[in-house]
């Protein structure tokens, strides 16, 4: 179990915000933005998307924790499916992969 925690841990330190290349979103005269700039409604938005699928990995670890591994995979998959709504899911999809082969067990 700790193992699996440990995965879900480093997926949510892995999609915090808009680290990649992306069109800006605001009123600063840039085109494109990896995170950096200031104002950028398109990293503003990916925050929020964030911290709503860090809510739902922190309610995995909790179910985890209470031995409920059914909700724990619930919970990941919401955060996978966040994340998914960004491009692809690559903090969370191998993490929900892994608690799903354990669930699987």
């Amino acid at each position: 179990m700790l193992k699996l925690i440990q995965i879900i841990e480093s997926a949510r330190a892995n999609f915090v915000s808009a680290d990649w290349r992306h069109e800006y979103k605001g009123e600063a005269a840039a085109l494109y933005c990896e995170g950096d700039i200031e104002g950028c409604l398109y990293c503003f938005e990916v925050k929020q998307s964030a911290a709503v699928a860090d809510q739902e990995a922190e309610q995995a670890i909790e179910a985890l924790i209470r031995g409920d591994i059914v909700a724990a995979c619930s919970h990941l998959e919401s955060a996978r499916s966040i994340e998914l709504e960004w491009g692809d899911a690559p903090a969370y999809g191998p993490a929900h992969a892994a608690l799903e082969a354990a669930a699987a067990v």
